[in-house]
């Protein structure tokens, strides 16, 4: 019976029923769209703090490397790891220096020229240098050491890899205030190998694109032509080393 009569009610009623479940769908609707924006609006001011404190940070080596000629910079930049690997073995030129030249090289065109750089890992990669040139061990570990084939090499890193003291953010803005206490596996492998971080480098969100932008630190584009996308996922990597 009580079947019977809510049939009947809603039949009758019927016009009425559409209008007011009309209705509780359009609000449903509405408040599911303040929500969005209300969440984006976050982390749109949480990416905005997160690249603003990037491009605020001192660093002591980026005043260090300003004293360097370009010439040389610009020739350290282009050698090989194997002639890297040489100067620094025959007592040419020292770590520090050659680390030096990549920090000012990767702050003048990874950040102002292509937007490539996610955080820079600067002073901790120069202290790094420095420690590794009093050791002693670039003049006394030959160049074809099976254990040591990144020795005193800087190495930048996409910002998808698990490194100490950085917010891996894979392009996503709710993991860029979270730093890692820890390295990765594959950041382990590297210094191990001799290698040294000094820089990582902007990704898609997610890593899902095949041009390079997120909602942290914005689009990257194409050293060479401003028109065009360095692609993706490595983009910044690619815009880096081009």
């Amino acid at each position: 019976l009580a079947a019977m009569e809510l049939y009947e009610f809603v039949v009758k009623n019927k016009e009425f029923i559409a209008m007011v479940l009309a209705v509780a769908l359009g609000q449903m609707v509405q408040i599911r769209a303040m929500n969005s924006f209300s969440k984006t609006k976050h982390w749109r001011e949480v990416s905005k703090k997160v690249r603003q404190a990037r491009d605020d940070k001192e660093h002591i080596s980026l005043q260090k490397a300003s004293a360097i000629a370009k010439e040389d910079i610009d020739s350290i930049t282009k050698m090989s790891i194997r002639e890297l690997k040489l100067s620094m073995h025959n007592g040419e030129v020292t770590c520090e220096k050659i680390m030096l030249c990549f920090i000012r090289k990767s702050r003048e065109i990874g950040l102002y020229r292509c937007n490539a750089l996610a955080q820079e890992m600067y002073d901790e990669a120069w202290s790094s240098a420095k420690k590794l040139d009093q050791s002693g061990l670039l003049r006394t570990t030959p160049i074809d050491d099976e254990k040591l084939p990144l020795l005193g090499i800087p190495l930048s890193v996409k910002d998808s890899i698990e490194q100490k003291g950085a917010a891996c953010t894979c392009g996503v803005a709710n993991r860029s205030e979270k730093q890692l206490e820890n390295d990765g596996l594959l950041i382990e492998l590297l210094r191990k190998a001799g290698a040294i971080p000094f820089v990582r480098t902007n990704v898609p969100q997610m890593l899902m694109m095949t041009e390079t932008e997120n909602l942290i630190f914005g689009r990257t584009i194409n050293p060479w032509n401003k028109e065009r996308t360095p692609g993706g996922s490595s983009g910044g990597e690619g815009a880096l080393i081009s």
